[in-house]
């Protein structure tokens, strides 16, 4: 990666983030072993190792793997295990897609509540609870991030334009009502099978998080629905078949 220098996972919030920053996720160019606070994996999908063992995870299918857990409660069907670094870390990464990744999108559903540390309300003294993110670029040049969403509730670092908050100058950072959260990253230079890191730090206790979908350069990718989702996706398209037969059906 030709913009890319190495960065180390924890020094690199520290370095480029106020203290009192929260929820900091960092797309950046470790390329690190596995071994202390850098997670891989037993076989490029499940099984987090930080015990200099394993294999970086597989980009392509990162709904299936990603997870910021503070409270030590596995929420991924496909792990047989929570992701053991609580609050800051980093996962090893391997561009499996076969294709140079120029721009990354990671949608995630948060957790927080009013006891988690970060949260305050979201103007002045009453309203909505909101808590702070932050989408970092570590010591990547050339590239711009933003923070998006649904629940976007105000611009605290970068250019507001509707409701993204975009920067080139560091790190993007927003408030946001507790659901979701949506990072991108733009112009990267990540060529095919090369290894980066995805680190996270400062995750407040309280705001556990993972991922719901990921884009890579404009392709998307969903989680796919957890177990007790889907008898209600199944009664969903059994009434859509049964309004589909009665619209066919001939009057009597």
């Amino acid at each position: 990666m030709t913009r890319f220098a190495f960065v180390a996972v924890l020094s690199l919030a520290a370095a480029t983030f106020h203290a009192s920053a929260a929820n900091i996720i960092t797309f950046g160019d470790n390329a690190n072993s596995c071994g202390g606070a850098v997670m891989c994996s037993s076989n490029g999908t499940t099984g987090y190792l930080n015990n200099g063992m394993g294999q970086a995870f597989d980009l392509s299918t990162l709904q299936e793997w990603f997870q910021i857990d503070t409270s030590g409660t596995n929420m991924l069907g496909t792990q047989t295990e929570a992701e053991p670094d609580g609050g800051a870390g980093g996962f090893l990464v391997v561009n499996n897609t076969g294709t140079t990744v120029t721009t990354f999108s990671l949608m995630i559903a948060d957790s927080f509540t009013e006891s988690t540390p970060s949260v305050h309300f979201c103007s002045g003294s009453s309203g909505p609870l909101c808590d702070s993110f932050q989408a970092g670029k570590g010591a990547l040049t050339g590239t711009s991030e933003s923070l998006s969403g649904l629940d976007f509730y105000s611009c605290t670092n970068g250019t507001l334009v509707g409701e993204t908050c975009t920067s080139s100058g560091g790190s993007a950072a927003a408030s946001f009502t507790p659901g979701v959260v949506i990072y991108t990253w733009y112009g990267l230079d990540v060529a095919a099978n090369e290894k980066f890191d995805i680190s996270f730090a400062s995750w407040q206790s309280g705001n556990s998080s993972l991922a719901l979908s990921s884009t890579i350069n404009g392709s998307g990718t969903q989680a796919v629905p957890e177990l007790s989702s889907l008898p209600l996706l199944g009664a969903g398209l059994c009434g859509l078949l049964i309004w589909a037969w009665r619209k066919k059906a001939p009057l009597h």
